[in-house]
């Protein structure tokens, strides 16, 4: 084995510390499909508190608004425009680990602490890959421990932060099935689906208008195809039939390979929260090893630990097509 020195443990666990601060949002969310989203237009609360993330929600509109006249009386009845949606906190972890043959046959600390950081490097990329992945599914997978994803936050149907959708409208997304192959126009197209979740109004500004659309390359092709009719050809002496970029009404339409198969999203992203606990902001925990007794085997080994939860507060503002063949 070459090399004498000393793995310096408390060294590279401070490494990882500075790491993870200047780069675990690049690392983990920017340019990453819906997290990328998440992060360049949602943002990221810290909030600390107990078990439960307690969110305010409009439940309607203040029926007391009246014209009057004179010595007309106004209403004084109260009004419950406001309710408490109840979200649990979601914790993730991934563990970096080492045998001591790999870490000491690197010449020197400079070339062990180059080692530990590719390995977390490697596990930023898998937590980065299965937060991504989770936030497309509806929380219900490892027994209810997964955050909220959109299969859940956008849709008509099921229970949310302890609201039931079969009664209250108010917190039902706007969903349809497409019914076959994608399309802009008709009951079942883009168009509609983007006017019933408006709020109204000729532009964005007055409310949660949807400024981005989220789904699979293969719909995205499919949107393509829709608009390769309208490609006017400005240089003859080369036919380019592809797109820079892609948009629907303003609004960027790009896909993901984790965005479930025949279904695109329209996020109206100031609907969402993405809640991170700053005692579990990706907390870097110190390196277990075998020469202080922390550790069982001649291995070290370190956790990065995450408390999170992805939050719609006005899901009625969002689409789901489903059924895109």
């Amino acid at each position: 084995m070459s090399g004498g020195t000393t793995f310096d443990s408390d060294f590279a666990a401070a490494t990882t510390d500075r790491y993870l601060t200047k780069t675990v949002r690049d690392q983990v969310f920017n340019n990453f499909g819906l997290l990328g989203l998440i992060e360049s237009k949602v943002g990221v609360d810290r909030i600390s508190g107990g078990d439960n993330i307690l969110v305010p929600v409009q439940t309607g509109t203040n029926t007391t608004v009246d014209s009057y006249a004179g010595f007309d009386e106004f209403q004084n009845a109260p009004v419950e425009t406001i309710n408490n949606a109840v979200f649990n906190w979601k914790g993730y972890y991934v563990s970096i680990i080492a045998q001591a043959r790999e870490i000491l046959r690197n010449q020197g600390p400079e070339g062990q602490i180059n080692i530990w950081m590719h390995k977390v490097q490697n596990a930023l990329q898998t937590l980065r890959q299965t937060l991504n992945s989770d936030a497309y599914l509806d929380g219900t997978g490892n027994a209810g421990k997964d955050i909220l994803g959109l299969a859940l936050l956008i849709d008509n149907a099921g229970t949310m932060g302890g609201i039931a959708r079969s009664s209250n409208s108010f917190w039902q997304s706007i969903e349809t099935a497409s019914g076959g192959s994608l399309s802009i126009d008709g009951d079942n197209g883009m168009l509609r689906a983007l006017h019933d979740a408006s709020p109204g109004g000729p532009a964005p500004g007055g409310g949660a208008f949807i400024d981005n659309w989220l789904t699979t390359h293969e719909v995205v092709e499919r949107y393509h195809r829709l608009l390769t009719p309208g490609i006017r050809f400005n240089d003859l002496g080369r036919g380019d039939s592809v797109f820079g970029e892609l948009a629907f009404k303003g609004a960027p339409l790009s896909w993901d390979h984790a965005c479930t198969a025949g279904v695109m999203f329209g996020i109206a992203s100031s609907t969402f929260k993405y809640y991170v606990h700053p005692a579990r902001d990706f907390l870097n925990t110190k390196i277990a090893k075998a020469e202080d007794a922390t550790a069982d085997q001649d291995a070290w080994s370190q956790r990065i630990l995450l408390w999170n939860e992805l939050i719609c507060i006005e899901p009625r503002r969002n689409v789901k097509i489903t059924g895109i063949t």
